[in-house]
C-alpha cells in the first residue's frame, strides 16, 4: 500500500491532490504521475486519498498546500 507521507515527494503529492480534487480517474492520475517519471498510485490508495483528504481540502486550501509539504497522517485530518 502506499504511504502518502513517507514515500511520496511533494511533487507527486501535488498531482495526487490536485488530481483527486479534480476527480481524475486512477488511470488518469497515473499518466500524469508516469509523465511526471512517478510511480503509480495503487487503487486503495487513490480511494483512500479521495475518501480522507479531498473532502478537506475542498473546504481549506490551506490544509491542501500543508499536506503536500507536510502530510498528516489519516488519523489526524
Amino acid at each position: 500500500d502506499d504511504n502518502m507521507g513517507k514515500h511520496r515527494t511533494p511533487s507527486e503529492r501535488a498531482i495526487i491532490f490536485c488530481a483527486g480534487l479534480a476527480e481524475l480517474s486512477l488511470d488518469e492520475t497515473n499518466n500524469l504521475l508516469q509523465a511526471a517519471t512517478f510511480p503509480k498510485i495503487p487503487e486503495s490508495s487513490y480511494a483512500m486519498v479521495r475518501k480522507s483528504y479531498i473532502p478537506r481540502f475542498r473546504e481549506s486550501a490551506a490544509d491542501l498546500r500543508e499536506n503536500i509539504y507536510h502530510p498528516k497522517p489519516i488519523g489526524d485530518l
